[in-house]
Parts: structure tokens; C-alpha cells; sequence
């Protein structure tokens, strides 16, 4: 998935709470939002090291173990200042994040779709020695865009909807005004 939909997907994470007439302060919002994302952040890294930004799935930030990580310093830096529920709504946000990725490969396995292999090393450390699938920008935009559409489609509606829902709740705050 591309980072507008994993954004999206964030974003729309830190509206549930208002299923239940809970508000979270924008400094959750923000931070569950940045949450979905930020396991992207290394596709604009790994170029100074050789790699495509396109292969950042093969690396161990996109891993559980890496979410893990991941979770444990967002928490030391914003010092446990922000509510239990943010804090598990975040993690939610990361784990989608890597849910989202490997969609195209589920949607294979359900029978919906092309074959795609895997992208997410799930079990890792304890498969580390699987080959990284180390891809070109091209190759991995033509794989999304061209060949397996559906998740394309998908995220178009996620990003679709979540636009709404947003258009929506500022309409909603504009008249309340």
C-alpha cells in the first residue's frame, strides 16, 4: 500500500473512539495517525544506503518484531503522556500498517487477485534467512498499479472514504460553530 492509504488508514483508526461519543485531544490523533505511516519513513532512508525505497517490506522495520520496537520508543518519547486508549489505537494503526501491505498476498491466498508473493516476513527473526525481495521503484509501482489492481482499488476507497469522513466532521464542527 501506498503511504496515503496507511495514512488514511491511521487516520480513520483515530476517529473510532467516536463510534462510543469519545473526542481524542488532536496530540492522539496526531500521534496514531503518524502511527499508520511511519513504517514508511525507511523508503526515504534506504537510498543512502544502496537500496531501493521500494524494498523497504524486506527490512526489519516492516516486521512485528520491528513494530515492537517501534512502539516501545514512541512510547519513551512521548513519555507516557497520552491516553491507554491512544497508546493501543497506535499500536492498531502499526500493526494495519503491516496488514495492509500484505493484502495483495491474503487476497491471493483467498482466491481474489494474481499471485503475489508475500511482503511482510511475519515469523521474523525466526525466518531471517529468507531472501529479502529487494525491487526496483518501478517494478514495485508496475506490481501494485498493473498487476494486482484490487489492492490499488481498495486503498482508493480507503482514501475515498476517509476523505469524506473528514470533509464530513468539519462540516459537522463548522455548523456546531
Amino acid at each position: 500500500m501506498l503511504p496515503l492509504g496507511h495514512l488514511s488508514a491511521g487516520y480513520f483508526l483515530s476517529q473510532t473512539p467516536k463510534i462510543k461519543g469519545l473526542n481524542l485531544p488532536v496530540k492522539e490523533v496526531v500521534f496514531i495517525t503518524v502511527c499508520g505511516l511511519i513504517l514508511d519513513f525507511d523508503f526515504f532512508f534506504l537510498p543512502l544506503f544502496g537500496y531501493s525505497g521500494a524494498s523497504h517490506h524486506s527490512f526489519p522495520i516492516h516486521t512485528v518484531m520491528g513494530i515492537a520496537m517501534i512502539f516501545i520508543l514512541l512510547i519513551l518519547v512521548t513519555r507516557i503522556k497520552l491516553s491507554k486508549l491512544a497508546y493501543a489505537l497506535g499500536l492498531m494503526a502499526l500493526l494495519s500498517h503491516l496488514i495492509l501491505d500484505d493484502l495483495s498476498y491474503w487476497l491471493y491466498r483467498l482466491g481474489i487477485g494474481k499471485p503475489v508473493p508475500a511482503q511482510i516476513n511475519w515469523l521474523y527473526p525466526a525466518n531471517i534467512n529468507e531472501h529479502p525481495n529487494l525491487i526496483t521503484t518501478h517494478e514495485a509501482l508496475r506490481g501494485y498499479l498493473i498487476e494486482t489492481p484490487t489492492h490499488f482499488i481498495l486503498e482508493i476507497i480507503l482514501v475515498l472514504f476517509t476523505l469524506g469522513y473528514y470533509v464530513y466532521q468539519r462540516r459537522i464542527k463548522n455548523e456546531k460553530s
